[in-house]
């Protein structure tokens, strides 16, 4: 195998140095968990193990792309990696969307996120809590707890987690009736397939206290 020039080299190491900085801290699918961008850094550790292949180290370059294997996983694991992230990135701003539009009044495109047969789960044992099945049972249950709260309910996010099937929404929920307030944490865990919600789970912050502003007579 011909040597390559000292010159080149250097110039060859330089410029994966800067592609394997890029790793750390480009902005293009970034895991946000460690800042890493795969692709980019399994990119850049096996271009590193060519130079130093082409410079006899082959001892070297075996470790070197042993630890990269093991760091980033084969080239078809980063892909895998990176479809994992664009996956997880477009179901929170779905799930995201359905918030936005609640908050600004349009039903519309709230639904328009579900999925036809949609299964919505309210906890507890006030007169909201039950499983509603598809579109108009939900429905139904929107009208209902705008109504109890008189158009007051409001739901501020406060952090979305998401992978390629669930998206979890940390939230607040917040209410008045009869002269009362009610706020509550909640969580909020949603499954989307195929680009739609196809099940929505809530876990009440304080159910007691919930169940009680719901049944309360104003």
């Amino acid at each position: 195998m011909t040597d390559m020039p000292d010159v080149v080299r250097v110039s060859a190491i330089n410029n994966v140095a800067g592609e394997m900085n890029a790793a750390f801290v480009g902005d293009e699918a970034v895991k946000h968990f460690d800042r890493v961008h795969i692709p980019k850094l399994a990119s850049a550790l096996l271009r590193v193990s060519i130079i130093i292949m082409r410079s006899h180290l082959g001892l070297a370059a075996a470790v070197l792309f042993g630890l990269g294997t093991i760091a980033c996983g084969s080239p078809s694991r980063a892909d895998t990696d990176a479809a994992e992230i664009t996956a997880a990135q477009a179901n929170a701003a779905l799930i995201k969307s359905a918030y936005d539009a609640f908050n600004r009044g349009d039903t519309q495109s709230v639904f328009a996120v579900f999925a036809e047969n949609i299964l919505w789960h309210v906890p507890g044992r006030g007169p909201l809590s039950r499983d509603y099945r598809g579109h108009a049972e939900v429905g139904g249950f929107f009208e209902q707890f705008m109504g109890l709260s008189e158009g007051t309910f409001r739901i501020q996010i406060d952090q979305i987690l998401a992978n390629r099937e669930r998206v979890v929404v940390l939230c607040t929920e917040s209410a008045s009736r009869g002269g009362q307030s009610w706020s509550s944490p909640q969580v909020h865990v949603w499954t989307v397939k195929d680009g739609r919600a196809t099940a929505f789970w809530e876990y009440e912050g304080d159910q007691q206290s919930e169940d009680e502003f719901w049944s309360m007579h104003p």
